[in-house]
């Protein structure tokens, strides 16, 4: 499968929706913003005649997900909740043989969907990683080990001998046996 690389902007021409679509689908990933088709005129219910069929649409509008979801009210809905995102481009059928892209207006105003997922993975990560350094425990290396051993040896050594120092032998046969 070949990917279009065709550029997208206002005047791009297309010989195909299909030609279109890849484009599109193509922007959309490179991009990281989703698109829903507003409104649309298909080639069956338009009344102009001879248009070539590979066209699939007359007319079609297409806006940011995060934007306004009707045409109609577009620019109010706008104005009033100003984090509705304004991007959107308009599709049209030009001398019924080849679409062409016109009113494009690719500017955001919120982060890429790609953005936001790598964020929220980024911070799922690092919220793993945070539990998992706290419910990590140290453990010593081999040669701390053995020189704790050692310690604890020489101390269980050193104790029995000073007890035995200091043990009080008042029993005769106690003192035969230890001396």
């Amino acid at each position: 499968m070949t990917i279009s690389t065709k550029k997208f902007a206002a005047g791009t021409k297309y010989d195909t929706y299909a030609e279109f679509h890849k484009s599109f689908k193509y922007h959309e990933y490179s991009n990281g913003f989703e698109y829903n088709r507003n409104t649309s005129t298909r080639l069956s219910s338009c009344k102009v005649s001879n248009i070539n069929p590979n066209l699939k649409y007359y007319y079609a509008r297409f806006c940011c997900r995060m934007g306004p979801k009707t045409w109609k009210t577009r620019a109010n809905d706008l104005l009033k909740n100003p984090s509705l995102c304004p991007a959107m481009f308009t599709l049209k059928c030009r001398a019924k043989s080849y679409l062409c892209l016109s009113d494009v207006n690719l500017h955001h105003n919120h982060r890429s969907e790609y953005m936001r997922k790598r964020t929220d993975e980024s911070k799922k990560l690092q919220q793993s990683e945070e539990v998992k350094k706290s419910k990590r425990t140290v453990v010593p290396k081999k040669h701390e080990i053995k020189s704790t051993i050692k310690k604890v040896e020489q101390n269980a050594l050193t104790s029995r001998t000073t007890r035995n120092k200091k043990a009080d032998w008042s029993c005769p046969s106690c003192k035969e046996h230890h001396n």
